[in-house]
């Protein structure tokens, strides 16, 4: 049965998207608009993405990090028309290709007998104009995450650095889930991090070729987003906010009149929130490749739309408590990332230098907002968060650095942003659910 708290996974899916509750999806439909556009788009087309800032402190050492992304640029993400007359054409010409493999253990494939293979599309049988899926990355979205990638070699990778140039799964682990753009996405930061930087390569090429191992869990019991299959009480939180006076009260005053503004503006009957959520992410789509969007709609729509985002997410991330709602939507992942930096430090033979998730902005966002970090912007495409693992000097003997889309930043209840091990995993903790709540593994190798 698909819940409400699951719309931060069905907002990214489009099938589970339809089977969305119609309230709290329109309600997360306007917390998009938290985000000025620019800073939504992210990294511009051939710039870099931001590089990662070294740390003041010159007696720690970094020992760990814990990267997680936002997929990058794509095309709308639901199968139904944005608004009359659309003129968009979209363009994805960065596709996979794969081949199979009868050993996933071995570093390496065959290149002789081997067949490979390449996804295109059908001409003239996509749902929108040009070469895209519904919700496919684009060539863009893939170069931003490369940018990813260059800026994580630049900090991690190389020679007296936490990563040698050369990739190898006893140092670096990716995970992505069942979508496709979030896998497309990782092997951007993937070639990124060991292709396109600073001379770095991925190995001889000869009679077989390097391979990096990207991890997928099933949608039920993936972590890397909030997931009522894997914590089961974020259904009965999810029932709860629906009934609540906090949501009817926003319902009446924000969501009822933009509502009448959309239909009216754009001349149209719309059945379902779920309609004029798409409108939202084809807006965000079509601006962030200049194409046209409807002038019918005046800007003071789209500032309404805007003005009202922050309070949407707020209500969202902060029911019934900012600690109640990450326990049961992220607070795994943090869980799984704590377990996994105490193993580092412990000095845990399992424990990994580096992991990289790729996911969505719905999932980035609820993440930062545990910590008390969601800002004021919605999380850009590509949008990168990274926490640093220390040892130090002095306090504890461990450190925690959080670097929030390229800048570091003090998480709340933190002396300075490097946050003294004690102070963090006592934070972190109070994130993270019991057992009871929710069922996945804790292994630093999982």
């Amino acid at each position: 049965t698909q819940s409400t708290w699951g719309l931060f996974t069905s907002f990214i899916d489009a099938t589970k998207r339809m089977q969305m509750f119609a309230s709290f999806g329109l309600l997360l439909a306007l917390a998009s608009l938290t985000l000025a556009l620019p800073f939504y788009c992210g990294v511009a087309p051939g710039a870099k993405a931001p590089r990662l800032p070294t740390v003041a402190d010159p007696t720690a050492t970094l020992v760990q990090v814990h990267a997680i992304w936002r997929h990058g640029d794509r095309s709308p993400a639901n199968p139904a028309q944005c608004w009359p007359d659309d003129t968009a054409v979209w363009n994805c010409d960065s596709n996979m290709v794969s081949g199979n493999s009868m050993n996933n253990s071995a570093p390496t494939v065959p290149t002789s007998g081997a067949a490979f293979v390449r996804i295109q599309p059908v001409d003239g049988a996509m749902f929108f104009a040009g070469n895209c899926a519904v919700g496919q990355l684009t060539a863009h979205g893939y170069e931003q995450e490369v940018a990813n990638g260059r800026a994580l070699a630049d900090a991690y990778v190389g020679p007296g650095k936490l990563l040698s140039p050369f990739y190898s799964p006893n140092e670096a682990r990716f995970e992505a889930d069942t979508s496709p753009r979030v896998q497309s996405s990782t092997i951007g930061v993937i070639q990124g991090m060991y292709a396109g930087a600073a001379a770095i390569d991925v190995g001889p090429i000869g009679a077989s070729l390097p391979v990096a191992d990207v991890y997928v869990r099933d949608d039920q019991t993936a972590i890397n987003c909030p997931n009522p299959a894997v914590c089961p009480g974020l259904s009965a939180l999810i029932a709860a906010f629906e009934n609540s006076t906090e949501l009817a009260q926003f319902a009446e005053t924000t969501i009822a009149p933009l509502f009448g503004l959309f239909e009216s503006a754009l001349n149209v009957t719309l059945s379902s929130p779920l309609e004029l959520m798409n409108i939202f992410d084809c807006y965000f789509t079509h601006t962030c490749w200049d194409f046209a969007v409807p002038s019918a709609v005046p800007a003071d729509a789209w500032d309404a739309l805007y003005s009202g985002a922050l309070n949407a997410s707020k209500l969202v991330y902060n029911f019934p408590t900012r600690a109640q709602s990450a326990q049961l939507s992220m607070g795994p992942w943090i869980a799984v990332m704590l377990q996994r930096a105490g193993a580092m430090l412990s000095g845990d033979a399992s424990a990994l230098p580096f992991y990289g998730w790729g996911s969505h902005d719905l999932c980035v966002m609820p993440l930062l907002a545990a910590f008390g970090l969601e800002g004021d912007e919605w999380c850009p495409y590509a949008g990168l968060v990274v926490f640093e693992l220390y040892k130090t000097s002095g306090g504890s003997g461990a450190a925690v650095r959080l670097i929030r889309y390229g800048e570091p930043v003090t998480i709340p209840g933190c002396d300075s942003e490097l946050c003294d091990w004690a102070t963090f995993s006592a934070i972190a903790g109070a994130l993270t659910p019991t057992a009871e709540q929710c069922t996945f593994s804790f292994a630093p190798a999982q």
